[in-house]
This record gives structure tokens, C-alpha cells and sequence, in this order.
């Protein structure tokens, strides 16, 4: 019973955090083009009471493009996330299933510019589903996770609504939109901030 009410919670809570999302990804008036390399365009925004946005575009070839569903394994799942997403430490891990592809988990970060930003881990409900134009959205946010507590050596972070949409663009082709909304926590300078952010979203890549 207890665990159905988890999930009942967890369930009307993504769709909040969907809906935020995709407002966010989708406004046109605030974005400014930062960066631009290895076909990976990086973009920013301000937002009010908190920290800046950041948004990366780039094109992807799937060989098995009518098998989208296997975008899971690269893009979700932390198996195959790791294999890619170099701004992700081997500790991350999902820490509950809840149901479908909705789970809670813990994303740890490698540290950033040469150790100047520690590392960070981030307690995230988060969930995947395919869209119907044949496509994928991942999305979550940070949320308090009492059987998780802050761990010694890690700054705990903050996501607010963010994730990935991909959308396919042609036979094999995908575009990929990211949005990064994350609040890092620590002594850290905005101007670190603002430095590291591009690069990081290029890396990921």
C-alpha cells in the first residue's frame, strides 16, 4: 500500500515536471546562441529567482531508426549513459523502480575545470517514453528523497524540470535537444558557472 502511494505521488509529480519542461524547452524569446562546436549548438537563458538555463542541439544518425524504443538503453538507462555521457561518474545508479520506465535515481558528476567544481550528486525522479511522431522524451527533476541522504566528498545539487527530447528529422536521422536547468550548489562563481556549462553540455557528447 505504501509503495502504491509512492508511485500514485511520483505519477501526478512527472507530469508537473513534463509539463515544465517542455514550456521551458520550447520558449523562443530568451535563448542566445553561446557555443558552437563538433555540430553541438549551445544555447542560454536567464531565469527569474534562480539560475541560468542552458540548451544543446545536435543531429544524430541511428542506424536502427525504426527501433527507436532501443534509445532507452543509450539515453536513460545508466548502462548505456555511461558508455557515452562523460559528465557522469560510475556511481550514478537508479536507487528505486517505481513502474514503466519511472524511476528515482542518483546522477553523480566527474569533477569540472581541472577540479575547480567538486563533485556533485543530484536525487532525481525521472522517467522515458516515445512520442508520436516516433521519437523519445526523457525528463525529470531533483527531488527530497529521505532514504538518500547527502553523502560526505558530494555537494548535493539541484535539477529543476529539465531533460531530452529526441525527434526524428529524416531515415535514421534525430535531432536531439537537451535542456540543463541545474542549480550546483557551493562557492562557486556565476562566471565559473557560465564558463563550464557550454563545454560540459559539448563533452557530454
Amino acid at each position: 500500500m505504501e509503495d502504491k502511494k509512492v508511485i500514485e505521488t511520483m505519477n501526478a509529480k512527472l507530469e508537473e515536471i513534463k509539463a515544465e519542461f517542455l514550456k521551458k524547452l520550447n520558449q523562443t524569446e530568451t535563448w542566445t546562441e553561446v557555443a558552437n562546436s563538433e555540430g553541438v549548438v549551445v544555447y542560454s537563458s536567464p531565469f527569474k529567482g534562480g539560475p541560468n538555463m542552458w540548451k544543446s542541439v545536435t543531429t544524430l544518425e541511428f542506424k536502427d531508426g525504426k527501433n527507436v524504443g532501443k534509445l532507452w538503453d543509450i539515453f536513460h538507462s545508466f548502462e548505456g549513459r555511461l558508455k557515452w555521457d562523460k559528465t557522469l561518474s560510475g556511481s550514478s545508479a537508479t536507487i528505486k523502480q517505481l513502474e514503466d520506465q519511472k524511476t528515482i535515481d542518483r546522477s553523480v558528476t566527474e569533477p569540472a575545470l581541472g577540479g575547480v567544481i567538486s563533485p556533485r550528486d543530484f536525487i532525481d525522479l525521472r522517467n522515458w517514453e516515445l512520442t508520436p511522431e516516433g521519437g523519445v522524451i526523457e525528463y525529470g527533476a531533483s527531488i527530497e528523497w529521505p532514504a538518500m541522504p547527502t553523502q560526505k566528498g558530494f555537494v548535493r545539487g539541484w535539477n529543476s524540470a529539465c531533460g531530452t527530447v529526441i525527434t526524428p528529422k529524416g531515415e535514421n536521422k534525430f535531432e536531439m535537444m537537451v535542456l540543463w536547468h541545474t542549480d550546483i550548489k557551493g562557492w562557486i562563481p556565476g562566471s565559473a558557472i557560465n564558463k563550464a556549462m557550454p563545454a560540459s553540455m559539448i563533452n557530454q557528447l
